[in-house]
Parts: C-alpha cells; sequence; structure tokens
C-alpha cells in the first residue's frame, strides 16, 4: 500500500477505534468479505475527513451523496473498480445509514438497489424466507399465483425495513394505509394488496386495503337499465343460493358480464343454459395474481336452446 491520504493504514484504525467500531459491530452481523470489511471502512474515513463530522452526523442527503448516482460514478470516485465498474463498498452503505442512523425517510436510500437484499442483511436470510413462504401459501389457498416472486418479496422486504422490524406482528392496517398513500415504488404498489389480504387472514392486521382494481373498475347499477331483468333474475337467484366465499366479488362479475353481453344480444331474451355458461367462466376465473379477465368482449352467442 502507498501512502495515499486515502488509505486506511493498521495504525490509522487504532486511533480511529471509536468511530470504526460501529461500523465493524454491522459487519459482525451482515458478514461482509474481509476485503469488503476494509474497503468500506476506507470510504468512511475518506468521506468523515472530507466532511469534517463523524458519520452519525450526517445526513440525508449527505448519505445519498456519497451512495451516488451508479456503481461506475462510485467506482471513479474512490479509486477500486471490481469487475466491470463495480464497487462492492456501494451496497454496504445503505445497510450502515439504516442500522446506525435510523434515518427518518428509507425510500431514497432504497431507491439505487434491490431491497430485498437490504433486508436480508438487517433482519436475516431465514426470517425473510420463512414470511414469504408464509403469506405466500395463504394466498395460495385463494388460487393467487406469483407474477413476480422477486417483486413480492421485495414490498414485503420494504413493509418491514419501512417499519423497522422483523416481525410480521409489528403491521397494522394503519402503517399500510401510509405505505399505500406515500411509496411510489411500483413493487410495492403492485404486491401491497396481496400482501395485505395475507396478513388479515392470518390475524395480523385489522383489515386488508381496498383492492385498488376494483376502486378503478366503473359501477355498474342494478337500476340503470343496462342489464336485462331476466339476467339480474339470475344472478340475484345465484347470489341468494351459492356457497362461495368470494361472493361479493363474483356476484359483481357476473353483473358486469350480463352488460357486456346485453350490448351484443336482443334484450330480454336470456335462456338458462346462457347464464350458466356465462357463470360458469365468471367463477373457473379465480381470484389471483394472474387472473384471467372475464370482462372481455364476449364473442356473439346464439340465444336457442
Amino acid at each position: 500500500m502507498d501512502h495515499s491520504p486515502f488509505q486506511l493504514r493498521p495504525s490509522t484504525k487504532m486511533l480511529l477505534h471509536r468511530l470504526l467500531q460501529p461500523i465493524q459491530d454491522v459487519f459482525a452481523v451482515t458478514h461482509p468479505s474481509p476485503d469488503v470489511c476494509h474497503e468500506t471502512m476506507r470510504v468512511m474515513v475518506m468521506e468523515m475527513y472530507r466532511r469534517g463530522k463523524t458519520f452519525w452526523a450526517w445526513s440525508e442527503e449527505e448519505w445519498n451523496d456519497i451512495i451516488g448516482s451508479s456503481y461506475p460514478a462510485f467506482a471513479r470516485r474512490y479509486g477500486r473498480t471490481y469487475g466491470v465498474g463495480q464497487h462492492p463498498t456501494r451496497r454496504e452503505l445503505p445497510v450502515l445509514a439504516y442500522l446506525l442512523c435510523s434515518p427518518a425517510t428509507i425510500d431514497p436510500l432504497l431507491g439505487p438497489f434491490a431491497i430485498a437484499p437490504i433486508a436480508r442483511k438487517v433482519f436475516g436470510t431465514q426470517t425473510i424466507d420463512t414470511h414469504v413462504q408464509q403469506l405466500t401459501a395463504v394466498l395460495g389457498t385463494w388460487g393467487y399465483r406469483e407474477k413476480n416472486h422477486h417483486d413480492f418479496m421485495a414490498c414485503l422486504c420494504y413493509l418491514l425495513l419501512r417499519n423497522r422490524s422483523p416481525q410480521l406482528e409489528a403491521l397494522s392496517s394503519e402503517f399500510l394505509e401510509t405505505v399505500n398513500q406515500t411509496c411510489t415504488f411500483p413493487c410495492v404498489r403492485g404486491y401491497l394488496f396481496q400482501i395485505s389480504r395475507a396478513l388479515a387472514a392470518l390475524g395480523l392486521i385489522s383489515r386488508p386495503l381496498l383492492d385498488p382494481k376494483r376502486a378503478a373498475r366503473s359501477v355498474t347499477s342494478e337500476t340503470d337499465g343496462k342489464i336485462a331483468e331476466s339476467w339480474l333474475m339470475w344472478c340475484r337467484r345465484w347470489r341468494e343460493y351459492s356457497t362461495a366465499q368470494e361472493k361479493g366479488h363474483t356476484y359483481y362479475l357476473l353483473r358486469k358480464r350480463g352488460s357486456l353481453v346485453d350490448r351484443q344480444s336482443p334484450r330480454g331474451h336470456w335462456s338458462r343454459r346462457l347464464y350458466l355458461r356465462d357463470r360458469g367462466r365468471v367463477c373457473r376465473s379465480g381470484d389471483g395474481y394472474e387472473r384471467r379477465r372475464v370482462d372481455q368482449r364476449p364473442e356473439t352467442i346464439s340465444l336457442t336452446d
């Protein structure tokens, strides 16, 4: 090692023991390689010297400035490259900031990175995997099929990180509502409702979030004349005698299906066979991540039995 002012020699580590010990305590939990430990402490010492204050006095803006816009920019700034423009210290910094400084808002800190690896370092891989299996098992009983496992896991990890607890029991309906109103990460927006349903089914929160897809649907009234009375009669009869768990949602889909079919068919000419056929399509569509659309434009049908 040369005598560049940006080198961290053993004698310097001894002098800065009080500053470096908290960082070493984090490394004892996250287990990075010795080279990554050394490089991370080197960057931390450089920035404390450059800014004239200890890392626990850094603002959120200063942490984000150090992390930078990209791995190549980070590598150029701190003089080391690993692989193609990579610098392993960069991915350690959000973990240090989270555990040592508790930033008020974590979204800017997490934005440049994959969320799940950070949560695994903070809370442990086994904890994250156990929670994911627990929630997906519940959703699987309702016919849910994951479209993107990584985004589902990222959403869960974000909730745990933002709530600053590895326990699902520490989540609440009020907290999920706040996240729903403030977080803009696509992975969170895409799976927050499904996770809230699973948490509610497990009795961990008082109520799930409102279904964003259902809230965006146009309401089909039973009295606006857009659905034939004979179709409504069959729908109401099904709702009265059905033992389905998602009866209310399926009833809505049946009414909507009737409204669409009615646009291509002579009003009032509904048969029991036609109703049973379309009801089967609706009921078979399930209620999962990849739920098949049942409100597509219906094909031309024959109303003769």
